[in-house]
């Protein structure tokens, strides 16, 4: 069976609730949302987004998702994405929305990978702030020391001494 043809003065299929000529006519594809029956405006702020719609979005649409409405799997998706696109303000955000729904210690895995990311992108100052929400995190103050021009040596002693204590 064919498509059927889109009139003019018909709801846009797209799902933004105007008329046809007045959304998508002028537009070269007007594609839907991932989500069937979901508007793409209603989509960036779904619960039903899920980490692989966060994994097909470009950073424009990255940009446009509510990070207090969607689902934590999509969240965490969407830290990745942010993250490897060194976009530092808002993988913030998120590692901020994280702790506002399920506290420091379910965001400490977040924020931990926003700081070895940014250490690698040599991004220290902004790093600082993090790492001391981490808490006494040895490998991170043996890191900071070298940056800093300072003695390694009692932070790397102080790193293997907690790793030796967890073994025991």
């Amino acid at each position: 069976a064919a498509a059927q043809q889109v009139g003019r003065n018909d709801p846009c299929p797209c799902g933004s609730g105007l008329k046809y000529k007045k959304c998508c006519a002028d537009k070269p594809v007007a594609a839907p949302s991932p989500i069937p029956g979901v508007a793409w405006d209603d989509f960036f702020a779904s619960d039903r987004m899920l980490p692989e719609h966060v994994e097909q979005l470009g950073p424009k649409d990255l940009a446009r998702i509510d990070i207090s409405k969607i689902g934590i799997a999509a969240l965490r998706a969407l830290h990745t994405r942010f993250v490897a696109l060194r976009a530092w303000d808002r993988a913030e955000r998120v590692v901020a929305e994280q702790i506002a729904r399920s506290g420091p210690d379910e965001a400490r895995k977040l924020r931990d990978d926003l700081v070895f990311q940014l250490l690698e992108a040599n991004e220290v100052d902004r790093a600082r702030p993090h790492i001391a929400a981490l808490g006494d995190h040895p490998i991170y103050a043996c890191e900071l020391a070298i940056r800093d021009g300072k003695d390694p040596w009692p932070a790397l002693v102080a790193a293997v001494r907690a790793f030796v204590d967890r073994r025991i």
